[in-house]
């Protein structure tokens, strides 16, 4: 992936910052996008967003260290914090009802929908975060794919009947 894009000299540090960031996370935003929407089960279409999630990260990884260096300066600056807040909450936005559908069909039982979907934020970025200072430790696609497996077991209306 190239980061190539065109920003009038008259333009601020934080709209390059947001630019940037547009451009890092505006496929795999449009991909979860259109899941939310595509056939199969709530829990095929949220594994095949781990998987993608993934396969993203690997094709950016020239400039993964971009987006750390974001989070670096988040904690500094509130401008670039707000705008990867932005993308965050868009991420679970488009999650939270892939899990509504999951627990409106029977594949989840009934919980917090809000709440599971922001796991699975959780559970990518920590995962992504790991890969960044490990990446030979681990297959990225296979952890990211398992992490999600392990929350969607958690919720899962057979793994609860399996329980009993």
């Amino acid at each position: 992936m190239q980061l190539r894009f065109y920003q009038p000299l008259n333009t601020g540090k934080d709209q390059i910052i947001t630019a940037i960031l547009d451009r890092l996370f505006a496929p795999e935003l449009a991909g979860l996008q259109a899941l939310v929407t595509a056939d199969g089960s709530a829990r095929e279409r949220l594994l095949q967003f781990a998987a993608m999630t993934a396969r993203e990260m690997k094709h950016m990884l020239r400039v993964a260290p971009l987006t750390y260096e974001f989070y670096a300066l988040a904690f500094r600056d509130k401008n670039v914090r707000k705008a990867l807040r932005r993308y965050l909450r868009a991420y679970h936005a488009h999650l939270t009802p892939l899990v509504e559908q999951g627990i409106a069909h029977g594949e989840f039982r009934a919980d917090d929908a809000a709440q599971v979907a922001m796991t699975l934020v959780a559970v990518g970025e920590g995962t992504l975060l790991v890969w960044i200072f490990d990446p030979k430790s681990f297959d990225l696609e296979r952890q990211i794919v398992a992490g999600m497996t392990h929350v969607l077991d958690g919720v899962s209306v057979a793994a609860k009947k399996q329980k009993r």
